[in-house]
Parts: C-alpha cells; sequence; structure tokens
C-alpha cells in the first residue's frame, strides 16, 4: 500500500473561486446561553454616519435589552428578532402619520470609503395590511447589510478614507443598528455602531 501512494501522482491543485454573488451569511452557532454579542463592548464603539437630529429629526431607535453593550442592537441579534426593547411595537408608533402612509421607503447604506447604495423597505405587510414592527424592521435593515458587505469587490474600496467591508475587514457581526433617521419619511439612513476591538480596526 506505501509503494502504491509513493507510486501516485499528488492530487490537482483546485483553482480559488472569488464569490461576490450575495449570499446569507450563517448565524455562529451558539454553544451556551450567553447572547450572540457578548463579546462586543462599549469600550471600542466607533460610530458611523452619525446624523445631527437639527438635519434629521425623525428616527427609529433600537436599544438592547441585554448585554455587554449598552448602544445599539447587534445584527447578529436583529436577523433572529431578539435582544431589542419593543420589538413588537408598529413603526407608526414612532413617526408622524403622514411619514407612514406608503408602503415603502428608501433605504440608503452610507459607508465609509464605498459608494452609497439604495434599498427598499418594507413599511407595510402585504398580507396583513399593517405597519411592520420594530423587529421586522431590524431584519429587514441586517439583510440589506449583510448583502451589501457580500457584493463588494476589491475595487469598490477607496483606500485611505474608510474601513474596509468583508473578510479582510468588518464583517456584519461586528456592527450594531442604533437608530433609523429622515427627515421626510421618503429616504431612511441608518447610524451604525461598530465594534472596533480587533487591532486592525484600531489606528
Amino acid at each position: 500500500m506505501n509503494d502504491l501512494q509513493e507510486q501516485l501522482p499528488p492530487p490537482p491543485s483546485a483553482p480559488i473561486i472569488q464569490e461576490h454573488a450575495a449570499a446569507p451569511t450563517p448565524t455562529p452557532t451558539q454553544l451556551d446561553d450567553r447572547p450572540p454579542d457578548y463579546w462586543h463592548s462599549n469600550k471600542h464603539l466607533m460610530p458611523i454616519n452619525f446624523g445631527s437630529k437639527k438635519e434629521y429629526p425623525y428616527s427609529i431607535s433600537f436599544k438592547p435589552t441585554s448585554g455587554p453593550c449598552k448602544y445599539g442592537v447587534a445584527l447578529l441579534n436583529l436577523e433572529i428578532g431578539r435582544g431589542m426593547l419593543e420589538p413588537n411595537q408598529p413603526i407608526s408608533d414612532y413617526l408622524p402619520q403622514y411619514m407612514t402612509g406608503d408602503a415603502n421607503a428608501a433605504f440608503l447604506i452610507d459607508w465609509p470609503g464605498y459608494g452609497q447604495v439604495s434599498r427598499v423597505l418594507t413599511f407595510i405587510d402585504s398580507c396583513s395590511h399593517r405597519h411592520v414592527t420594530r423587529a421586522q424592521l431590524g431584519a429587514q435593515v441586517t439583510q440589506h447589510f449583510k448583502e451589501f458587505i457580500n457584493t463588494r469587490m476589491e475595487e469598490d474600496f477607496v483606500e485611505g478614507i474608510g474601513i474596509q467591508l468583508g473578510i479582510d475587514g468588518v464583517m456584519y457581526d461586528l456592527v450594531r443598528l442604533a437608530e433609523l433617521y429622515t427627515k421626510d419619511g421618503i429616504t431612511f439612513r441608518a447610524r451604525w455602531e461598530l465594534n472596533a476591538h480587533y487591532q486592525h480596526l484600531e489606528s
């Protein structure tokens, strides 16, 4: 058997294929009762895209129910509908009535170093004809941001002026959603909180 193995040629090397298609990122397996974001910390939080209340007076906030980090809700929690205060409250409770009549709104994803991307948020459920809840809205935002990360190519990133996304930079499990803010109820932006505790993210 050993002589036969020595005569066999080594297996060919498989080509490495760079995937840029939008693919769902699996949720890390939790092996104990700790929340998915148990390792997040207030100490290293970095706010991203903070809008002034004067310019954007209306917002839907996301506050955690527990955990060591007190600002925003981890996308790890939002994608499974947990870890936030008042998850079942309809979003119409937090915005002026004239802003909640449309079924959809635009969601502009801004991340330093990348071009702006627009996605659609569903505000009124097509089946129930009721406004979506905070938890449902948070899950939508999480899915859009995960897709945004998964579809960024290396050439999309502008060196020196931003924070790189992807395997070599920031993945969605490092990000928290603090609020969605707007000035007109038509276009919404997010204020993120980044857990920049890895050495390559700290300057």
